[in-house]
């Protein structure tokens, strides 16, 4: 019996997917809870060394899982990796090795998660077993976010030197004023707003893939999950995900308007009103959207701004008061817990309060993108200098302050975050790494396009957006291919899942 079990955790390893899923969308217990630091670490080389002998058992005994075309990418992946590793062999850190091989674990668990359990379990219930899960945890994290966003609550966590932002933050644009970001439990509201839509897309999948069969309390569960993750995209005010969702819909235009074309019914009357109905429905998303954001606003300046600082001493977080921003070990923090007050320095109430904040996130007057455009310029700058091969994940602060100081890229220096992924990938793994998963992603993605445009919408096509949408966010963020995060698994199990499907006669 045992070994039976034992088997079907390795043979089918639904379970492995469900705990990886929701590790990676856990909120950062190490900035509430000193020690939980080890025990993340501790369970997260569980759940690799759980991978690891998945991944050995099926490609000894079910070799039939690994198609050709993942065994080549992850293959060509390997080989970028080791080449950029050589490369900078003088200079690579620990870190960066582990980085490097965590992306390559990530790539050879997830892309084949979907062969993998097709044969035990439908599709649906694939999608059920890993995301339920992951949508109830989500429920969970998602109303403790609102509730920080409504009652206007700010938590700064000192650690190690370095500055976190949980709850709500008051970020300075131009001309002296602020807008309010929900950072919720997450350590970025880009990430927080990325992960909702993301799981919005797999919620509607899994309805609409099995609305005939699902219960009345699944359908309340998705509706539930859909209604609070809408809510969290709206009060984190990321226009990154605006701009890419946004974008998905355009691509749903074109391919509709170049299936009619195709069959010669662009301008039939059910054509036109099928994409009438498609942008009126994308005016009222937005509409809801801009209102929720709004709304909430509302509520959230009804209420004084509380800060709550803590400081990690001795492996045990110390609640601060603002006088203790005065000590030398935390004057450099000060500025930034201090970056918003709604009192003056008497306690009074700050005058024209409301002309000062605004729920529009226009850029901080410097340049567009908030800093985006210098960063991106300086990670060129580099990237000029390692062109082939790269410089390696997690590198380019090292790199920049002891091979190129003599450069002027700020941003690499500090070691700042790129914010996109196909940037990222061109410093860290050279021109050869872009080059991978240029081809990759084109020929996985090629098919699903054809097929969208000769027969149209169907189910999965979802997934086909889901993906795009998981691309397009990347511009955004430094998330795949970078080192495992949700960003990162989920699009790898989609390409799984679509690429599998679409060696099918016929496509999925």
């Amino acid at each position: 019996m045992k070994n039976k079990l034992l088997e079907n955790l390795i043979k089918y390893p639904i379970l492995f997917y469900i705990f990886y899923f929701i590790y990676t969308i856990r909120p950062p217990f190490k900035l509430m809870i000193s020690s939980a630091d080890r025990y993340e670490s501790l369970f997260h080389y569980i759940l690799i060394l759980w991978g690891v002998v998945i991944i050995g058992y099926n490609l000894i005994n079910r070799r039939d899982v690994f198609s050709r075309k993942n065994i080549g990418f992850i293959v060509a992946w390997i080989i970028v990796s080791i080449l950029t590793i050589i490369s900078n062999i003088s200079d690579i850190t620990t870190t960066s090795i582990k980085s490097i091989i965590l992306t390559i674990l990530s790539i050879m668990f997830f892309i084949i998660g979907y062969p993998l359990l097709k044969e035990k379990y439908s599709k649906l219930q694939i999608f059920k077993y890993i995301f339920y899960p992951v949508l109830g945890v989500k429920i969970l994290i998602n109303i403790i976010s609102i509730y920080l966003y409504v009652f206007n609550i700010s938590i700064f966590v000192i650690r190690e030197n370095l500055l976190d932002f949980l709850g709500v933050r008051y970020v300075g644009l131009a001309n002296g004023r602020y807008t309010l970001l929900l950072y919720g439990l997450y350590k970025d509201p880009n990430f927080t707003a990325m992960i909702g839509a993301s799981l919005i897309l797999i919620a509607i999948y899994i309805y609409t893939k099995g609305k005939r069969t699902l219960s009345y309390f699944e359908k309340i569960f998705i509706a539930v999950s859909v209604v609070l993750e809408f809510i969290i995209v709206s009060f984190s005010n990321s226009r990154g995900t605006i701009y890419s969702m946004l974008t998905i819909v355009a691509l749903v235009w074109v391919c509709i308007m170049l299936n009619k074309y195709r069959q010669n019914d662009l301008f039939t009357f059910n054509t036109v009103k099928r994409l009438l109905i498609i942008l009126f429905s994308t005016v009222l998303v937005y509409i809801t959207y801009t209102g929720i954001q709004k709304g909430g606003f509302l509520i959230s300046q009804n209420n004084k701004n509380t800060k709550y600082i803590y400081a990690e001493e001795n492996k045990v977080f110390v609640k601060l008061n603002i006088s203790d921003l005065d000590k030398e070990e935390f004057s450099e923090h000060k500025s930034w817990v201090l970056e918003y007050l709604d009192e003056d320095e008497d306690g009074d109430k700050a005058e024209n309060k409301e002309e000062k904040i605004s729920v529009s996130k226009n850029d901080s007057g410097e340049e567009v993108g908030n800093g985006r455009i210098a960063i991106w310029k300086d990670t060129i700058k580099l990237f000029s200098h390692k062109p082939i091969f790269g410089i390696a994940p997690e590198m380019q602060k090292v790199i920049s302050n002891e091979k190129y100081s003599y450069l002027d890229i700020p941003s690499m220096k500090e070691g700042r975050s790129i914010h996109n992924s196909y940037l990222a990938v061109l410093l860290y793994y050279g021109v050869l790494g872009a080059l991978v998963i240029t081809v990759v992603f084109f020929k996985r993605l090629k098919p699903l396009f054809i097929r969208e445009i000769k027969y149209g919408y169907v189910e999965e096509s979802i997934l086909f957006y889901a993906i795009l949408f998981s691309l397009t966010a990347s511009f955004f963020l430094e998330s795949i291919l970078v080192n495992i995060d949700f960003q990162q698994i989920y699009l790898m199990f989609l390409l799984g899942v679509v690429s599998t499907e679409s060696e099918k006669k016929g496509g999925y």
